[in-house]
């Protein structure tokens, strides 16, 4: 609608100005379909036909004329023009094939759906292919190339805006899976020699010894453990203690059950049998 405000140099003609505001209101209301096909069949000149598809036209002030006739093909064409397909997807079959799948708009009603694609970035024409399904393949892709795609659908009276999409080659499908892969190596080799250095920091510092002693020694002894003895480490011969009596200077001992005591020096023992220690045995008769 502002299509015209920078035209400073029409802005004192009251008729010019008008008649370039309503052939910019006409490019609006095409909002990108082509009606065309019915401004032929209203008379409307060649040169002007871009009012009919949102396009261009030479001369505004003869096509100003047909404006009313243009609009009259919009109004038609959007009352009976198909709807614009829905969400577009692809799936990968082949390197150089892909399918294209679309929900469709109005499935009651009878339309053709036009694919365009071509090199993303390209200036070549769009290459062409029609169905009256909500799929089609197309199988002459480079597999190294994007691809720009759009999508359209049409009857005898007009066709819907077209539905973008872009479709991705294979090698950025290809390098975005061996980026996970690498991602995943390296995290299962940060693992990997994060345990080797804790063994080897392990067995080096000797922590595993001086835990399981430290959890040994935590563990409280029992009363009926049989392996608690008392040691007499007796520097001299081993004693038998035969009894213990009253003593000349201690008259505490006076019970007469006791016997005298007696103090025997006993052989000495083996060194198998004595294994090293010396015990004090007690014997009372």
């Amino acid at each position: 609608m502002t299509a015209c405000l920078a035209r400073s140099t029409l802005e004192s003609h009251a008729y010019i100005k008008e008649m370039c505001v309503e052939i910019s209101l006409l490019g609006c209301a095409a909002d990108g379909r082509d009606h065309r096909i019915c401004c032929m069949r209203a008379r409307i000149p060649t040169e002007c036909l871009g009012l009919c598809n949102g396009g261009k036209v030479r001369n505004e002030a003869l096509c100003s004329r047909y404006a009313a006739k243009a609009v009259a093909c919009m109004i038609r064409g959007h009352e009976s023009a198909p709807s614009p397909p829905g969400s577009v997807h692809y799936e990968n079959l082949t390197p150089s094939t892909v399918k294209l799948q679309w929900s469709e708009s109005n499935p009651d009603s009878y339309k053709i759906y036009a694919v365009y694609y071509r090199p993303e970035d390209s200036d070549d024409d769009y290459k062409i292919m029609k169905t009256s399904e909500n799929e089609i393949i197309i199988n002459d892709l480079d597999p190294n190339t994007n691809y720009d795609l759009a999508l359209v659908s049409a009857n005898a009276l007009g066709h819907s805006p077209f539905v973008e999409a872009k479709i991705l080659s294979r090698t950025h499908d290809s390098s975005g899976s061996s980026f996970g892969a690498f991602l995943a190596a390296v995290f299962v080799l940060l693992i990997a020699a994060g345990i080797i250095f804790g063994v080897m920091y392990v067995s080096r510092t000797n922590t595993i010894p001086v835990i399981m002693r430290k959890w040994q020694r935590s563990e409280p002894l029992s009363d009926r453990d049989p392996t608690v003895a008392f040691e007499n480490p007796g520097y001299g011969n081993e004693v038998q203690i035969r009894g213990l009596g009253r003593g000349e200077n201690n008259p505490a001992f006076a019970p007469a059950d006791w016997q005298a005591a007696e103090l025997e020096a006993v052989e000495q023992p083996t060194g198998e049998a004595n294994n090293g220690m010396r015990y004090a045995k007690l014997n009372s008769s």
